[in-house]
């Protein structure tokens, strides 16, 4: 569940958002290479720390020191694509507001919004 949830949900997020703000869906490689990198990162890390584990010699020592830093690389690369995914998602999410804005103009002015304090408030 934990290996294809979390995908699916972004899948979904990606999707629907770019229906919503452009009425199409343009694919892109984006997701999946987030979504490989973050496979690799956590495969990677499962590795490094059986090796980090107990390094009883000086070559058990240096193996662990390199696993880590590959390990450090590739958390590095997959936060890089997080970013880069959630800027995209945000890109559609400002695309869908904008066209929510300009679908509203010409209608009915909206209601006024009362920003006193209420009765509870006022109540001490």
């Amino acid at each position: 569940m934990n290996l294809r949830r979390p995908y699916t949900i972004m899948r979904e997020i990606w999707r629907n958002t770019q229906l919503l703000a452009c009425d199409a869906v343009q694919p892109h490689k984006l997701l999946y290479w987030w979504w490989a990198a973050f496979l690799v990162r956590a495969f990677v890390a499962n590795i490094s720390s059986r090796i980090t584990a107990n390094p009883e010699t000086l070559v058990q020592l240096q193996n662990a020191i390199i696993a880590d830093l590959i390990d450090y690389g590739l958390t590095i690369i997959s936060a890089l694509l997080t970013i880069a995914v959630i800027r995209r998602v945000s890109d559609f999410e400002q695309q869908l507001a904008l066209r929510q804005q300009v679908e509203t103009i010409g209608g009915p002015a909206p209601e006024p919004v009362d920003l006193g304090a209420t009765e509870e408030e006022l109540y001490y």
